[in-house]
């Protein structure tokens, strides 16, 4: 039996990759050298700006900055196109295979990772096994800029429903009542960068 597989096989399996896994927004039409360093010093200015705006009394902007020492920012760069995952502002479904799995609007009009979340309050309900969460999210977005919004989750028998419900609170956190853990913020980058280089993806040349 032959198992080579024909140029136009290969041809139409790359296009579908690209079709389903690489961003769509305008933002990644051209992707030559020189557009690759511009988009990679965005990157690390915006990250750098969200870290900078987190000094206070007790961190100075040093130390802040220094959270950022372990990470491989084209690592980092390639990890957002290929984790990224689009966001909706509501979606209901469950587990079972009778359920309706239901998306709404898409939130931000491109893909993003979240990298932060901060819980303002879980409520338990005895009745029906419900679990209520409040929450505020961190998100990066495909051409890097920070957004913060707001989620309020639902789950009914450890996950058979569940919903959530999200809106933009601010692309500037400070506007907003979050309270940003810049560790687990780093932790989280840091894990974006590894995912591409433990899965051995060839890293972007800029």
């Amino acid at each position: 039996m032959n198992n080579h597989r024909k140029p136009e096989e290969n041809a139409v399996e790359m296009f579908f990759i690209r079709l389903f896994f690489m961003p769509k927004n305008k933002y990644y039409i051209r992707r030559n050298n020189m557009n690759r360093v511009f988009e990679l010093n965005d990157l690390t200015e915006s990250i750098e700006c969200l870290f900078l705006s987190g000094a206070d009394g007790e961190h100075d902007e040093d130390e802040m900055l220094d959270l950022l020492d372990g990470i491989d920012w084209k690592a980092l760069y390639q990890a957002l196109l290929l984790q990224g995952r689009r966001v909706y502002e509501f979606i209901a479904g469950g587990e079972a295979s009778s359920r309706m799995n239901y998306r709404s609007r898409d939130l931000f009009g491109q893909r993003a990772v979240c990298l932060d979340e901060d819980i303002q309050f879980p409520q338990n309900t005895a009745e029906d096994n419900q679990v209520n969460t409040y929450s505020f999210e961190l998100w990066l977005l495909e051409d890097f800029s920070l957004v913060v919004t707001s989620c309020y989750r639902m789950k009914i028998g450890g996950g058979t429903y569940r919903s959530e419900y999200r809106t933009i609170k601010s692309y500037d956190w400070q506007d907003t009542e979050m309270d940003i853990n810049f560790c687990c913020v780093a932790d989280a980058l840091e894990n974006l960068c590894n995912l591409v280089k433990n899965h051995g993806y060839p890293l972007i040349e800029v």
